[in-house]
């Protein structure tokens, strides 16, 4: 049985100043950090998830959540542990450095999918071509992914949200395996009625398969807050996820919270973004 308690936080911050930035707005892409430019020259092949689509995905984990959403992007599950291990994205196969993992950037940071939650993030954009390898160099070489988190809107009202779900687990089917009479019939006929390896096997009938599997409940919770004072956009989200594994004893436990404050001043000429983010976690994984 492993037991395994992380605590992360993660804090970024990003200070940008920009004249007359609406007016250019509609004719600029951007990808990155304060990487620009005109949609015109935006040729990369790629795709995108947005929130609704991973709002109907039961999985907790938000690298397991992308399964199947985006046309090129390959999501391998690790093990039969999603918790633990999570899954392994490739967007370009085998590429040319060290690694096979893309660059992954949240909000133009590099950092761990796995370190948000899944109510968490707005949109995932998947860069696959040349144009993503030239604006990263070579770690843009197995492509980059691009995550953006959700904020609040500048002058809205408070609102509160909650999201929750519930999800049953359960085995497919058992091994089909001898009885305890059967075995101890096919001991005895093999060795003999007085044998030693007989008088071992004891006279209970417990089938192990039933006494160890159970029928597993998960849940998922999450609380958001967000709105706008004045030139300032917040929103403070907190998670909680309790998912026992169908295997007795295994569970996973885990606590987010993230915060995100957008500050605007001098007409927005200069605005600043905070982000903070935590997350506690335990694992108690029981290995068959």
């Amino acid at each position: 049985i492993l037991m395994e308690k992380s605590i992360k936080l993660i804090i970024t911050g990003l200070l940008c100043s920009s004249i007359a930035a609406a007016q250019v707005a509609d004719s600029i892409q951007h990808y990155g950090r304060g990487i620009s430019f005109s949609k015109k020259e935006a040729t990369t092949a790629g795709g995108m998830a947005t929130a609704d689509e991973l709002g109907h995905r039961t999985s907790t984990v938000a690298s397991n959540a992308l399964f199947g959403l985006i046309p090129g992007l390959q999501v391998l599950q690790n093990g039969g542990n999603e918790w633990e291990n999570g899954a392994t994205l490739y967007v370009r196969g085998v590429g040319t450095t060290s690694s096979k993992s893309p660059l992954i950037l949240i909000d133009g940071y590099e950092r761990s999918i796995d370190n948000l939650a899944v109510q968490d993030i707005e949109s995932v954009s998947v860069l696959k071509d040349a144009a993503s390898l030239a604006l990263y160099g070579m770690r843009g070489a197995n492509g980059v992914i691009l995550i953006t988190t959700k904020k609040g809107e500048k002058g809205s009202r408070p609102r509160v949200t909650y999201d929750g779900n519930v999800s049953i687990s359960t085995k497919t089917k058992s091994i089909d395996v001898m009885g305890a009479d059967e075995y101890r019939n096919f001991v005895t006929d093999r060795f003999g009625a007085e044998s030693s390896a007989v008088k071992l096997l004891g006279k209970e009938n417990t089938d192990w398969q039933k006494e160890i599997f159970r029928t597993a409940v998960g849940t998922d919770h999450n609380i958001t807050v967000s709105g706008g004072l004045n030139n300032m956009p917040y929103r403070v989200s907190i998670g909680y996820t309790n998912q026992n594994g169908i295997l007795k004893t295994s569970k996973f436990e885990r606590y987010t919270g993230s915060v995100n404050l957008a500050p605007s001043f001098f007409e927005d000429h200069l605005n600043i973004n905070f982000n903070a983010k935590g997350m506690i976690s335990n694992n108690r994984f029981a290995d068959t």
